[in-house]
């Protein structure tokens, strides 16, 4: 997992930003240039955790600050649920976000801060996060004890039973979101074609024997609570056209 701060310093140009803010925080930076001429950076002085890092903590210790024209409440909202912090002023932050002509003015006033547009971050933010947090291989992961009746109903194939099961997630997800979010750990969104990636507790819906399970998914979807991974999953990013034709009620 590549640290969100190296990940946007994708120009020479910003990468003598991140250079500058490292030495603004501290004296403890390293470069190393080799025979090439590359330069790599061997030590730097970023905030955050480095060493074993939590998926859902990756920004954590980052502040951002936004001007008044790029603000993203919902952004924001999900940058913090991962660790972030939105700052009040932009010498507080790590990082600047802008749109339009408000990028190069940023730029200018503040030479030692990676300046990004919102496009940009929403795609760092928002689009990893439809990412599969978990592949695995063989049977899905085990449930909390709270999630494994749910799950029964929803894969019984009885109607009944699978909208007693999506009363029962309404419940849960309204009550405790990151619970009811394991039932979504593997589902995501390949990002450069769009197709919703079932994961192995939804894989078998593309058997025929199996739509119900497909039903269930988007049911589970269309239920989950605001701010949670269900509704990212929701919130426009999974266009029908994109979706695995295979993956579809007949």
């Amino acid at each position: 997992m590549k640290h969100l701060l190296l990940s946007l310093a994708t120009t020479p140009e910003r990468a003598l930003r991140l250079v500058g803010y490292c030495v603004e925080r501290s004296n403890a930076i390293k470069l190393h240039v080799d025979a090439c001429g590359t330069v790599a950076f061997s030590e730097l002085d970023l905030p955050g955790v480095w060493s074993a890092p939590d998926p859902a903590r990756r920004f954590r210790a980052i502040s951002i600050w936004f001007t008044d024209s790029a603000a993203d409440p919902p952004l924001a909202e999900a940058f913090c649920r991962e660790g972030g912090k939105v700052a009040a002023a932009p010498d507080e932050a790590d990082l600047l976000v802008a749109t339009g002509p408000e990028l190069s003015v940023l730029e200018q006033t503040w030479p030692r801060r990676l300046v990004v547009s919102l496009p940009e971050i929403q795609a760092h933010v928002i689009g990893d996060q439809l990412r599969p947090l978990r592949t695995t291989i063989g049977p899905p992961g085990s449930l909390p004890k709270q999630l494994r009746g749910l799950w029964n109903q929803l894969r019984s194939g009885s109607v009944k039973q699978i909208l007693e099961g999506f009363d029962a997630f309404s419940s849960i997800s309204e009550t405790d979101p990151a619970i009811a979010d394991l039932l979504l750990t593997e589902v995501g969104v390949d990002a450069s074609t769009g197709t919703l990636i079932l994961g192995n507790r939804f894989e078998r819906a593309k058997d025929e024997a199996n739509p119900h399970l497909l039903y269930a998914l988007l049911g589970l979807l269309s239920r989950s609570a605001q701010g949670s991974r269900g509704a990212l999953l929701r919130r426009g990013r999974v266009p029908s056209r994109g979706v695995n034709p295979e993956a579809r009620l007949p």
